[in-house]
């Protein structure tokens, strides 16, 4: 318990160091003395620079979530209190 609320405070304040090196990197570039074609194209290379770090952190967190969830599921026993183990999702609600 003591872990995941480590690692949660940890994925929180990464989170909020990112969002304010972006904040302030499109404020850097909105005050900066250029002109407005050269401004747009840097702000445009900021922000694919950040939509891919984007998509690579999506995707490291869904490895270590696949990878936590793994590890749960061998932990936690497969007939308790009478009932089996679900091993795949429910199919969606109409």
């Amino acid at each position: 318990m003591r872990e995941q609320r480590r690692v949660r405070g940890i994925g929180r304040t990464v989170a909020a160091f990112g969002i304010g090196a972006l904040l302030g990197s499109v404020a850097a570039l909105l005050y900066a003395p250029t002109s407005g074609v050269e401004a747009r194209k840097r702000l445009g290379n900021q922000m694919r620079l950040v939509r891919r770090r984007a998509v690579q952190l999506r995707q490291d967190a869904n490895l270590q979530f696949k990878q936590a969830r793994k590890w749960m599921l061998a932990r936690i026993p497969a007939n308790r209190n009478g009932h089996e183990r679900r091993t795949t999702r429910r199919p969606a609600h109409a």
